[in-house]
């Protein structure tokens, strides 16, 4: 059986500050996007015990605002991402990529809406992010 490879999603470039990715978008341009509602129903997905993969007893650091957040991966079976991409969305209502938010709607029947604008995103070796001109770091 062939293994189907997951998407990450990393969608910032302040997921990796140790990387000097400055043509990855930055979270400062896509604040508050999300309504107050969506951010409700998407944290809801992303938050699914089904989906929790592996948590670690030690916290992480938020890379962008130096928080002390728990640490877990979460999967769908498409998609992976960390509490660090869920922290993100509850305190400043990120934009998410369109494919995913695509994703999410056809998995939960909704269709995103009452976004503030959208975009649309690239996939480079398996990383999802915004889409913006760039190129992968090595």
């Amino acid at each position: 059986m062939k293994k189907k490879k997951l998407k990450y999603l990393a969608v910032y470039r302040e997921k990796f500050p140790d990387k000097k990715i400055l043509s990855q978008p930055t979270i400062e341009n896509y604040k508050d996007v999300l309504t107050l509602d969506f951010t409700t129903d998407i944290l809801k997905y992303l938050e699914l015990d089904d989906q929790l993969q592996l948590q670690f007893i030690s916290h992480t650091t938020d890379p962008y605002s130096g928080d002390s957040i728990p640490f877990c991966i979460y999967s769908d079976g498409d998609y992976v991402w960390d509490t660090t991409l869920i922290h993100w969305i509850k305190k400043y209502r990120i934009q998410l990529p369109m494919v995913f938010l695509e994703h999410f709607s056809n998995s939960k029947n909704k269709k995103p809406q009452n976004l503030k604008y959208s975009v649309h995103i690239t996939r480079k070796m398996e990383l999802v992010f915004l889409e913006k001109p760039h190129y992968f770091f090595k």
